[in-house]
């Protein structure tokens, strides 16, 4: 038996009782795209998009959107809810889910031509695998594990046999200046939810101490790169409603400093020698501003802010700057979506 959806689906551990029926309705409709999409619009009916922080469910929300959106052939849209699903399954510690969701996430980028970023999927779910080893084959886990480590790694095997590898980025950039300057108003501000504030210890009735913490994240609404202090606004939004952007550890974050006058035209417009914060991600939705690659003839890749034209798969400028044209850059070979950009950093006045 190879890897095989509707397998991985049954096996999800989902506890919750509303989400546990759409579960078995996927399984038991698998072969009826009608009904699947049926269960996908239902689905997102009943998401609030503002309760995806605090829900502590939403990993298997995301999962079992991406498992239709993958059944569908919507590889693009099922690799960004496996890998949303999978941030939220890791930090959770829902070890078996998480797995799945790699393995499933290796799926659809196979499906979406990208083998080396699936090899990469399929080898830290078979890490994680191994590396729990004892708490994934205990009891009614042991025959699904075995199964399921047996056949990630022939999986392994398989695309290792092609030679695949990970592109490596060199951390240059081009794009980017303004429109007017903003006001400070409009700044929001960093929670930083990997830092906690510990309040009074408290000792528990078998003599043990412990220590909770009393908040939930630190706030920082000024920062320092390279030795220059930033103000930080955030791309979605205004600040009126919500100024708060938030780093997790389930992400990979990174700052990348903008050079050039591509992208000072927006209502978020970036100037040169502003930084933009974005997290790592492979795919966009429509209009979300992006770090991506660029591959210059002499050979150098770099990285590049641009936004994301979904409907046309092309990467957009947009400039104040009259003498040159930027037009719209295809997203191919040499220019691939890296990143999600979620703020900018602009030298504080």
């Amino acid at each position: 038996m190879t890897l095989n959806l509707k397998y991985l689906t049954k096996h999800l551990e989902i506890n919750d009782w509303g989400l546990n029926n759409i579960k078995n309705y996927i399984i038991a409709s698998i072969e009826d795209e009608k009904k699947l999409r049926d269960a996908l619009s239902q689905q997102c009916l009943n998401r609030e998009e503002t309760h995806c922080l605090s829900c502590d469910n939403e990993g298997d929300c995301f999962i079992l959107n991406g498992i239709i959106y993958l059944r569908l052939n919507d590889t693009k849209k099922a690799i960004k809810e496996f890998e949303n699903a999978n941030q939220h399954l890791l930090s959770k510690d829902e070890t078996w889910n998480y797995i799945t969701g790699l393995i499933l996430l290796g799926m659809a980028y196979e499906k979406h031509l990208k083998s080396h970023q699936a090899l990469h999927e399929y080898k830290k779910a078979y890490d994680v695998l191994t590396s729990n080893y004892l708490r994934v084959h205990a009891n009614d886990y042991i025959e699904k594990a075995q199964w399921l480590e047996n056949e990630v790694q022939n999986k392994l095997k398989q695309l290792s046999s092609q030679n695949l590898s990970v592109a490596t980025y060199t951390q240059t950039s081009s794009a980017h200046t303004n429109l007017n300057p903003l006001n400070n108003d409009d700044k929001n501000y960093l929670a930083l939810f990997s830092i906690p504030i510990y309040g009074t210890v408290e000792a528990g009735s078998d003599g043990i101490l412990h220590i909770d913490h009393f908040d939930t994240f630190t706030i920082v609404n000024k920062i320092e790169l390279q030795g220059q202090a930033f103000d930080v606004y955030g791309i979605h939004g205004t600040a009126s409603v919500d100024r708060q952007i938030t780093i997790t550890t389930t992400r990979t974050h990174g700052w990348l400093h903008v050079h050039g006058l591509s992208m000072n035209g927006w209502d978020m417009p970036f100037e040169e020698h502003d930084y933009v914060l974005f997290y790592r991600a492979s795919v966009a939705s429509h209009l979300d501003y992006v770090v991506a690659s660029h591959l210059h003839p002499a050979g150098d890749i770099a990285l590049i802010t641009k936004r994301y034209d979904e409907k046309n798969n092309q990467l957009l400028s947009k400039s104040k700057d009259t003498s040159k044209s930027y037009d719209p850059i295809p997203l191919d070979k040499d220019h691939q979506i890296l990143g999600i950009v979620i703020a900018v950093a602009k030298p504080a006045q």
